[in-house]
């Protein structure tokens, strides 16, 4: 891939740093959060449907669009909105999931990783993200992209996500994709949990919040519970968790609970890498490939 460095600063309110500590509190966070409470008097059905509508905005950040190769790029047209793909390389496949707020761009050095060591990788940006359109998304949505982007590209090796996006392909086994392997670093488990950052990051008041959550379930299609990977049996294959005992965004219980309760799951946890510098690191990439590698014919060996 292209060395090209970021030429554009990200807009809106990044909540992972806010949660990590990282930043202060933005001016236009905490005007939010007095219209906020003055909407929980005076319009609270209305102020609970545009906070929905906030929950499922990802922050969406500015990526070069010449990063990738324009020949290993394509647009996909899925639920009326373009999404950006891109398939690298040749070798077993993998395709990578990035998380919420996220893009395929802040997933280069693992896709890196994953072409030196003799893997092809398919790539897309979720609906709201990157380069992709739209303004909103959920799982829901995601997991059907994924399902599409299988019919489209063919069967996986293996998938490789981060944070949210494993919480998406967990949906999407439930649907019938079918991966013989999954890596999945930093995972929610627990949306509920999704909602309590969100609520507490926004001062939500307490009787909006049930009014919210029906808003939210009637927009998926799906109870809260419906969704979760914890409550719900899954067709899970060979799976690795990978997750840091500092993530401040998603706690490393979630991942712990998740592999208790599937036979087919491991738990490795890591050290001092939050929640976004797992994704830059080497000891982390070699565990991907080498759990990637452990099931492909004798042939084929990492570089």
């Amino acid at each position: 891939m292209k060395n090209h460095k970021r030429n554009n600063k990200s807009k809106g309110i990044d909540y992972v740093n806010l949660i990590d500590g990282n930043s202060g509190m933005p001016l236009q966070l905490r005007l939010t959060q007095h219209v906020i409470r003055l909407g929980a008097v005076v319009l609270p059905n209305t102020t609970a449907k545009i906070l929905t509508r906030m929950f499922l905005t990802p922050k969406k950040s500015q990526v070069p669009k010449d990063f990738f190769d324009p020949e290993t790029t394509k647009f996909l047209t899925f639920n009326g909105k373009k999404i950006f793909t891109v398939n690298l390389g040749e070798g077993p496949k993998i395709l990578v999931v990035h998380g919420w707020g996220s893009s395929t761009y802040k997933m280069r050095h693992l896709i890196d990783h994953l072409l030196a060591n003799g893997f092809s990788v398919m790539a897309f940006d979720a609906p709201a993200n990157g380069l992709s359109s739209g303004k909103t998304t959920h799982g829901m949505e995601i997991s059907d992209l994924i399902l599409q982007v299988e019919k489209e590209f063919g069967s996986f090796h293996g998938v490789v996500t981060h944070s949210f996006g494993g919480f998406a392909t967990m949906l999407a086994l439930r649907k019938g994709f079918s991966p013989s392997r999954i890596v999945a670093i930093s995972m929610p488990t627990m949306p509920e949990n999704m909602f309590h950052t969100f609520n507490m990051l926004l001062d939500v008041p307490e009787k909006l919040k049930p009014r919210m959550l029906q808003q939210f379930e009637r927009t998926i299609g799906a109870t809260v519970q419906q969704i979760s990977p914890l409550a719900t049996d899954l067709s899970l294959p060979t799976t690795l968790l990978i997750h840091d005992k500092d993530d401040m965004v998603i706690h490393h219980k979630e991942a712990k609970l998740f592999a208790e309760k599937n036979q087919y799951a491991s738990l490795v946890l890591t050290k001092g890498l939050g929640h976004r510098k797992i994704l830059t690191d080497h000891s982390v990439f070699a565990m991907i490939t080498d759990f990637l590698s452990e099931q492909l014919p004798i042939p084929f060996s990492n570089h």
